[in-house]
């Protein structure tokens, strides 16, 4: 019994050393072999950093063997320039043409080196500009209001006028075309014309009387001036008529 339990408990240890054998073989070649990879991006990264720096060399003076790269390259930075620009132009974002830092378009110089920006310039002409014709057309539409305002006003005076022309001066209803009585009170249109003509003859006929009053008196045999009061004429003597 007791040599069975001496033999059970060597197997057990030869398998857990067999085990613990085998588990650290495992982790040794994976750490290993993570070196491995490791040392591979070393290599890789020192290609990537030798042919940028050939690229950066001999970028006008490279040998026909690396001349579809050289294009490829060339054609990449071409296409990234365009979406960089693109970009810029979403953001209203411009590269100086003097030392190329950005800036806002609509600024009128870089603030890196002070160059004249052209392109914030013709804006700036643009704003102004527009500025100009809207501030026309402002007072354009004022004075046409005003205008119109003033011709509305005229049109009412004038039709104002025309209304208490052809309307009844008694009861003032509408005058029914060439009537000469009024449909509504009976009125007579035509005694307000004759009452006005014989008002203008009485002025005439006061104003041509008053007239004759102010004017000397003269004799009628020499045509001597005879003051006012005198009978006779102080030159001829001859009788002054009443």
């Amino acid at each position: 019994m007791a040599s069975f339990f001496n033999r059970l408990g060597k197997t057990i240890s030869d398998t857990t050393n067999s085990v613990v054998e085998k588990t650290k073989s495992s982790t040794n070649t994976m750490r290993l072999n993570g070196q491995i990879n490791e040392e591979k991006r070393n290599i890789n990264n020192a290609y990537l950093a030798i042919g940028k720096e050939y690229v950066n060399l001999h970028r006008d003076d490279y040998e026909p063997a690396f001349s579809e790269q050289f294009q490829k390259i060339a054609e990449s930075r071409q296409k990234i320039f365009e979406y960089q620009e693109q970009i810029r132009k979403n953001k209203h974002i411009l590269l100086c043409e003097n030392c190329g830092a950005e800036m806002q378009e609509t600024i009128l110089f870089c603030t890196v080196c002070g160059a004249e920006n052209p392109v914030g310039k013709r804006l700036k002409e643009e704003r102004d500009a527009a500025e100009a014709a809207a501030q026309a057309q402002a007072a354009a539409r004022a004075a046409a209001q005003a205008q119109a305002a003033v011709n509305t006003a005229a049109s009412t005076v004038s039709t104002t006028a025309t209304e208490v022309k052809d309307v009844c001066p008694n009861c003032g209803a509408p005058k029914a075309g060439d009537a000469k009585f009024c449909t509504m009170c009976g009125y007579r249109y035509e005694k307000s014309d004759a009452v006005s003509t014989e008002a203008e003859t009485s002025v005439d006929t006061e104003t041509t009387n008053a007239a004759a009053a102010t004017e000397p008196k003269t004799c009628k045999s020499c045509g001597a001036e005879i003051p006012e009061g005198n009978k006779f004429c102080v030159k001829c003597g001859e009788k002054v008529a009443d």
